[in-house]
């Protein structure tokens, strides 16, 4: 899986709206960074003709730097909006082409939640996502 690929396809989305950095927040507002987390091999299985077939599973955070608003409600109405285009993407098979040998790319989101108040009155929220794939190993 392409790390870049996936940092790239998310600077596209309208609910991001900022050149999206990889494993460092930058301190202005509404920057957004990508944090890798773990990946996880979700089960394993092998064609007649010797390929194997692994679904992994990859982790990441997603930071944004916003101004933080008492009563959250901007947040809130930004996660259900990221999560819905998201989804979209997912029903629709318009995520990103991963990598070589990599296809059924899923995206999620979840657990969104407000992770730092900032001195200067920024909140900066992280939002876990999943990128479900599966990878084949051609038989040799």
């Amino acid at each position: 899986m392409n790390i870049k690929i996936l940092r790239n396809w998310l600077s596209n989305c309208p609910y991001i709206a900022a050149p999206v950095t990889l494993e460092y927040l930058e301190e202005s507002p509404g920057a957004v960074a990508l944090l890798s987390e773990d990946t996880r091999e979700i089960s394993r299985r092998q064609d007649v003709v010797g390929n194997a077939w692994v679904t992994r599973r990859s982790r990441f955070s997603l930071l944004r730097r916003v101004p933080r608003r008492s009563d959250g409600e901007g947040y809130a109405q930004w996660l259900l909006d990221l999560q819905g285009w998201l989804q979209e993407k997912n029903v629709n098979w318009e995520n990103p082409q991963m990598g070589p040998y990599i296809t059924r790319v899923q995206i999620a989101a979840h657990e969104g939640r407000l992770q730092e108040d900032t001195a200067d009155g920024m909140g900066i929220y992280k939002v876990s996502l999943d990128v479900e794939y599966v990878k084949i190993y051609p038989a040799k």
